[in-house]
């Protein structure tokens, strides 16, 4: 409960530099996120001092509402029975390509063993690296699976970073009706903005033999439009 952390507005290299200028403690860069921004990980007194320093010069600082200082060294006490709870972790390779934002490179399901998923909790995140490569690929449209959009902003500068175009869409928001499916509401918006559809995956094969619909029963009764002083 020591540690939190916070949002800078500053590309890495220059938020390196900043933060060594302020000198204010313990402060880690924890996430780069895009070409113009990052996340800082440390003590809350160090961070509460660092934004202070960042307000001086008229620096984007926002401190983020957390009591665990992720991505920095002040988790490594955590280690050991990090790695106790995980116990032995062992991934297999899958047929979709898997770009990590612990190295921001492509890699094997296979790798993604407990020392893994423990770099995923100590190491910075390389978002910026990892939606780059992505769009490097051909990547054009980003589903962002959570209950609340926080990283279309840093994935729309990752793109103007890269001089291309991307749909960003948003999924299982906390407003939608809790009776409709967010499944098929992604699928649509994802087919509104262009992206390929496996129908045979989405909505199944089509039947060998045209299936026979019940005939529509006629009402065989006249309708008639009213006569009225507007009409003709």
């Amino acid at each position: 409960g020591a540690g939190s952390m916070a949002a800078l507005v500053l590309p890495r290299d220059e938020a390196l530099e900043v933060i060594q200028k302020a000198d204010c403690g313990q402060i880690e860069l924890a996430a780069v996120n895009s070409p113009k921004s990052v996340t800082l990980s440390g003590r809350k007194e160090d961070l509460s001092e660092f934004g202070k320093f960042a307000r001086q010069f008229h620096l984007a600082f926002r401190k983020i509402d957390l009591n665990y200082p992720f991505h920095s060294s002040m988790v490594e006490t955590v280690e050991h029975p990090f790695r106790e709870a995980l116990g032995e972790i062992k991934g297999r390779d899958s047929a979709t390509a898997f770009i990590s934002t612990v190295s921001g490179e492509e890699m094997r399901g296979s790798e993604l063993d407990t020392r893994y998923w423990w770099r995923n909790l100590r190491e910075p995140v390389q978002f910026d690296a990892a939606i780059s490569n992505a769009i490097a690929q051909g990547v054009r449209s980003f589903v962002e699976i959570g209950p609340k959009p926080t990283l279309q902003s840093y994935i729309r500068q990752c793109a103007l970073g890269q001089d291309t175009d991307v749909a960003i869409l948003r999924s299982l928001l906390t407003k939608q009706k809790m009776d409709a499916d967010p499944i098929v509401e992604i699928v649509a918006d994802a087919i509104a903005h262009g992206v390929p559809l496996d129908e045979a995956a989405v909505i199944g094969l089509n039947p060998a033999v045209a299936l026979k619909l019940p005939s529509y029963p006629w009402q065989n009764q006249a309708f008639r439009f009213q006569k009225t002083s507007e009409s003709n």
